[in-house]
């Protein structure tokens, strides 16, 4: 899997201000996935890859 950050527009919802988006992508499959954040601190990053790893609906898995 590969992951990366770009900005995005400043998208504000509650008290919250969206100015980066995270995607993580299965290499093999062309699978990805998006999700808003705040920053662009690892601990964001790590946060949201951890939700997206642990949901069961999800295709991607933690890599073997």
């Amino acid at each position: 899997h590969q992951s990366d950050t770009t900005p995005m527009p400043h998208d504000k919802v509650g008290n919250r201000i969206y100015k980066y988006r995270g995607v993580i992508k299965d290499t093999a499959t062309r699978y990805r996935r998006s999700f808003a954040l705040t920053d662009k601190s690892s601990a964001q990053m790590a946060k949201n890859i951890q939700k997206i790893y642990d949901d069961p609906k999800e295709p991607l898995s933690w890599p073997n």
